[in-house]
């Protein structure tokens, strides 16, 4: 399927230069060529994993200046994961720009949001969760975009054509998920995944300001996930698919009678309590996890206030989903000092409090009250020499998150990056199986041209 998709949008792409009609010569390429190294710290099976990826940039011209096309082409090859061998058309659209107006149309990606440790308003565009679960990683989304250039601001108009199913990684690869992902029977609002959707977004910026609102009413970009039996085992209803009536599972209670206790008593009958163990243990071996995407509709704030070496940041959000609704928030503070003590290296201390009220989703729970610590470090040096380590603890349970990225030019077009993440003292809670065993070294080594 990604190598399908990639190949449409490779004919998309050389149909709207065919259709455009300017020289090749005119067309501006540039990329990224990149060798992954992993370590995963597992339990049992491989841990060590590798990986080529791709990413191509293209800008096309056009006899028109306020004209021009623009794309960015992705894939990756995985030695052990087949899902993460994937392609994506991250952006392939048709910019036109006007004095108070522009137009945008095709695939982009869109980024809101200003803090640190989580982006709470960012809404557009649906994680491809194979690259990595810190969610940085965004799919292609097909959308129609009108900027207006306001007096007072940025309003832009977003209608944004079907949902893109969130990306996961098979059995062999990572984060080892405990249940398998029935990708091919997600659930989408009234069976229709190719539907429109709108989002709205005001952006104000003065000195020492950016400010944003933004709407969205549509299909949700984080999924629910249901438990379900898997299709084609030997439950009721799954011959078509997944059943997520669980109650399927449970077995018939025994038609009393003095001859079913005498059998019983005999041994020569499986007791009660020996056919509930059997068909736990039955329901857990075929057990799946559903994708559920719901309509959502969501408020948000992004606000940074930059005053000398302290900036200040907010990110709100007000969602609803079944007529229920949540509130979440990230909020804090990063301060720089430039020439650290004579060093000449530029040196940030941040912080920042996570909160989610959402206490029915998997993910939100991770910060649902959390608080971040971190630093960024820049060594001014000809290498771009850049560190940022961070926490992202618990305060009632202890449970910590810890990370640390560093990255420098080694030559002209090659940079090397180092990362690592490990999870500390997480509580014994079957939903954090999500997100345990997942501590992880990388080396990445890109090649610009």
């Amino acid at each position: 399927m990604a190598r399908s998709t990639l190949a449409q949008g490779l004919s998309l792409l050389l149909g709207l230069f065919g259709g455009i009609g300017v020289a090749a010569a005119q067309t501006e390429w540039r990329g990224v060529m990149e060798l992954e190294g992993r370590y995963f710290r597992v339990d049992e099976g491989r841990g060590l994993t590798g990986s080529v990826a791709g990413l191509l940039d293209i800008y096309q011209p056009t006899g028109d200046r306020d004209l021009s096309l623009i794309a960015e082409l992705f894939y990756r090859e995985d030695a052990d994961d087949p899902r993460r061998s994937h392609g994506d058309i991250r952006q392939a659209y048709l910019q036109a720009l006007g004095r108070e107006f522009e137009l945008y149309a095709g695939w982009r990606r869109i980024f809101w949001g200003v803090t640190e440790a989580r982006s709470l308003v960012d809404t557009i565009n649906q994680t491809d969760l194979v690259e990595d679960i810190d969610g940085g990683a965004k799919l292609g989304q097909p959308l129609v975009q009108l900027r207006w250039l306001a007096p007072l601001g940025t309003v832009d108009g977003f209608l944004l054509a079907g949902t893109r199913a969130r990306t996961f990684p098979g059995q062999d690869g990572f984060p080892r998920i405990p249940f398998p992902i029935a990708r091919r029977a997600e659930r989408f609002p009234n069976g229709e995944q190719q539907r429109l959707d709108y989002a709205l977004r005001w952006q104000f910026r003065a000195p020492g300001l950016d400010l944003g609102l933004s709407w969205f009413d549509g299909t949700a970009r984080d999924p629910d996930f249901l438990p379900c039996l898997a299709e084609g085992s030997d439950f009721p209803n799954t011959d078509n698919g997944p059943n997520c009536n669980l109650q399927d599972a449970m077995p018939e209670q025994p038609l009393p009678g003095a001859l079913v206790d005498l059998l019983q008593l005999l041994r020569l009958a499986p007791s009660d309590a020996e056919v509930e163990a059997d068909t736990r243990q039955k329901v857990m071996d075929n057990l799946v996890l559903v994708p559920d995407y719901p309509r959502e509709r969501r408020a948000g704030l992004d606000l940074q206030y930059l005053r000398g070496g302290l900036a200040l940041r907010l990110e709100a959000l007000l969602r609803e989903r079944d007529g229920n609704w949540s509130q979440a928030a990230v909020a804090g503070a990063e301060y720089t000092l430039p020439g650290f003590f004579g060093t000449g290296w530029d040196v940030s201390a941040l912080f920042e409090y996570l909160y989610d009220a959402r206490d029915n989703d998997v993910f939100a729970q991770r910060f649902a009250d959390d608080l971040f610590f971190g630093t960024r470090m820049s060594l001014n040096d000809l290498a771009g020499s850049v560190v940022l380590a961070g926490v992202i603890v618990e305060p009632d349970f202890g449970n910590r998150l810890f990370s640390v990225e560093a990255s420098r030019r080694l030559w002209g077009d090659w940079r090397l990056t180092a990362d690592v993440r490990v999870f500390s003292d997480l509580p014994d809670d079957p939903l954090v199986d999500l997100i345990d065993g997942q501590d992880r070294v990388r080396l990445l080594l890109q090649r610009f041209f």
